[in-house]
C-alpha cells in the first residue's frame, strides 16, 4: 500500500511539472494553446528541435498573420482547402524568409497540416 501511495506521488508531481511547462509555453503565445500544442509537435521532430528560439519565433508569426487573416474574414474557415493554401504561404514566409530555418517541403507541409486541424477543431468546424 505505502508502495503504491509513493508511486502515485511521483506520477503527480510529474504531471504537475509537465503542467506547468505547458501554461509556460501557452503563455509564451499569448495564451494560445493551438500554437503550444504544434510547438510540442514540431519539438518531437528532429528537424526542429535544434532551434527552440527559431521556431518560436517564426510560429508566432504564423499567429499574428494567420489570426488577422481569420478576424478579417472568418468564413475563410468554411473553405479549408482555401484556407490551407492561404496558411501554407504564412507558414512558409515565416519560417523559410524571415527565420532562414532550413525547412524541407514535407516539414511545411507537417506545419501546416498542425496548424490548419488546430484551427478547424477550434472553430468547431472538424
Amino acid at each position: 500500500m505505502q508502495a503504491n501511495i509513493a508511486t502515485l506521488q511521483t506520477v503527480y508531481t510529474k504531471i504537475k511539472e509537465l503542467n506547468r511547462q505547458n501554461d509556460l509555453l501557452r503563455h509564451k503565445y499569448g495564451g494560445d494553446a493551438k500554437y503550444a500544442r504544434t510547438h510540442k509537435r514540431l519539438m518531437e521532430n528532429a528537424a526542429f528541435y535544434g532551434d527552440k528560439l527559431k521556431v518560436f519565433n517564426a510560429l508566432n508569426g504564423v499567429k499574428t498573420d494567420a489570426d488577422q487573416r481569420v478576424l478579417d474574414m472568418e468564413q475563410i474557415l468554411d473553405n479549408q482547402n482555401y484556407f490551407e493554401k492561404q496558411m501554407q504561404g504564412i507558414v512558409l514566409k515565416r519560417f523559410r524568409t524571415e527565420q532562414q530555418f532550413p525547412v524541407q517541403p514535407a516539414d511545411i507541409q507537417t506545419i501546416n497540416r498542425l496548424l490548419v486541424r488546430e484551427y478547424l477543431k477550434e472553430s468547431g468546424r472538424i
